[in-house]
């Protein structure tokens, strides 16, 4: 995968050399194959009553969100996304619950998304959905700094449930739509 680098600046008669030419042309490719990543849940999780939990990633995910073969992305402790660049990130995040452990369909849930350890979003999800089971997302545009992390929380209202487990069910992606 390209790397962005800072454009040359010449001025007017300066002539261009072939590492200037590669330079920009490597920007256009990394435009292209701008960076972004899809971890999720494989296997169920508790979501403790009247607690916040913190959710557990392994599965990565689609081969379009490897960004040309090359994932900059890293996940760690299991709940950790860690950015690879300086930016504006466009973050995603969806919980699940199946409604084990005794839990109801209509229990609501809300999903909440931080960085580095301080909440940025706030969702509320309520009612049942996803075919009766509770179901929140939420979505945010944030900038961080290479070496960042973006996590994932969920709140449970009442009763225990469990986590869906699942690509389309329990998610977290991250990507990076710019530079600052």
């Amino acid at each position: 995968m390209a790397s962005w680098t800072t454009p040359p600046i010449y001025a007017t008669g300066n002539i261009l050399s072939s590492t200037s030419w590669n330079a920009i042309a490597n920007n256009e490719t990394f435009l292209y194959q701008r960076p972004a990543c899809k971890y999720f849940q494989t296997a169920s999780q508790t979501l403790t009553g009247s607690a916040t939990t913190t959710i557990n990633l392994s599965g990565s995910g689609s081969p379009y969100f490897s960004s040309g073969g090359g994932n900059l992305f890293t996940l760690s402790s299991n709940t950790r996304i860690v950015v690879p660049l300086t930016g504006n990130y466009l973050i995603t995040g969806q919980v699940t619950a199946s409604g084990g452990g005794g839990g109801s369909a209509g229990t609501p849930i809300l999903t909440a998304i931080t960085q580095n350890g301080t909440r940025i979003q706030y969702t509320g999800g309520g009612g049942q959905t996803n075919a009766g089971f509770p179901q929140s997302t939420s979505t945010v545009l944030a900038q961080a700094i290479a070496g960042a992390y973006f996590e994932m929380t969920c709140y449970n209202y009442y009763t225990n449930l469990g986590s869906l487990a699942g690509q389309d069910t329990t998610f977290l992606c991250v990507n990076f739509i710019g530079s600052v």
